[in-house]
């Protein structure tokens, strides 16, 4: 109990400092190293979705997952770090819909540098570990689901990755590319062959004009 509090501790922290941290200072020097540092949140994030036993995008399934404790239940603290982690966590649904409207509305990365260093490389760890122990691929299991992760959410997250890469295409400079080409491998063995032609396809065609200008 104590070690799964600890860990949902660590994923609160995380996940604010990334998506919030700069809201909440007014110093250009701390601004700046938050900046510098979001990568190494996401990478944090990532590593964190692949192996924690709880699907915490997906709260309403703690009741069927054996390794979940009642922890608001041990003590005022715990109950004050579980309704906070409620408050900064949002749901499975809500963080595909974010990447998907950050993708559709053609944004840059410098628009909303968290969506792309610190979602992603969380959402790319926790679809693929959670549709692993799924309905989807556990059909014949009588156990309590315990996520509702599919693949149809996987291949959402892979063809907004796509758009993004489409969109900043023309960047001089893009070395998040690099990072979530990293983190999207796990989710491309999983995706369907539907995303070829309305997101591969595009990409690959700006990618020839681009060499041949």
């Amino acid at each position: 109990n104590e070690i799964q509090l600890a860990g949902y501790k660590i994923l609160n922290a995380l996940w604010l400092i990334g998506t919030q941290g700069t809201k909440f200072v007014d110093r250009d020097w701390i601004t700046e190293e938050l900046n510098r540092h979001r990568p190494l949140l996401g990478d944090c994030l990532s590593s964190f979705a692949s192996c924690f036993p709880i699907a915490f995008f997906e709260p309403e399934f703690n009741g069927n997952n054996k390794h979940a404790s009642n922890i608001s239940q041990l003590s005022p603290e715990a109950n004050d770090v579980m309704t906070n982690v409620a408050r900064t966590i949002p749901h499975l649904t809500k963080v595909i819909t974010e990447i998907e409207e950050h993708a559709e509305s053609k944004a840059t990365y410098e628009d909303a540098p968290f969506v792309v260093e610190v979602i992603l490389p969380c959402v790319c760890s926790y679809l693929p570990f959670w549709w692993s122990v799924g309905p989807q691929k556990n059909k014949q299991s009588t156990e309590p689901k315990v996520t509702n992760v599919t693949v149809e959410h996987m291949n959402s997250v892979l063809g907004s990755v796509l758009k993004l890469v489409h969109n900043n295409i023309d960047a001089n400079e893009a070395p998040w590319m690099k990072r979530i080409a990293v983190y999207t491998q796990a989710i491309i063995l999983n995706s369907s062959t539907t995303l070829l032609e309305p997101y591969l396809l595009p990409v690959s065609e700006r990618l020839k004009i681009k060499c041949e200008d």
